[in-house]
């Protein structure tokens, strides 16, 4: 790999808590996250302050759909 910049992490939970920190995510912002999921997809943005949204899954894939994430919006406007 060509890479200028790395950073190795013992697991997802550091990951996506530098990705947190790196999008800048804060008391400000909503965060949408699958419903089903592991604690650390909900937990990471919440250590930098986001507020977390859980949105619906389909039943036959198990991931958030177009329609399913513009219900979870609608739900949420305020």
């Amino acid at each position: 790999m060509k890479s200028n910049f790395a950073c190795a992490v013992n697991n997802c939970t550091s990951g996506l808590y530098i990705v947190s920190k790196c999008l800048e995510i804060n008391r400000n912002n909503h965060v949408i996250v699958p419903s089903i999921s592991f604690a650390s997809t909900a937990n990471a943005p919440r250590l930098c302050g986001g507020k977390i949204l859980f949105c619906d899954v389909d039943r036959r894939s198990g991931i958030i759909t177009p329609k399913l994430l513009k219900e979870c919006i609608e739900k949420n406007k305020n």
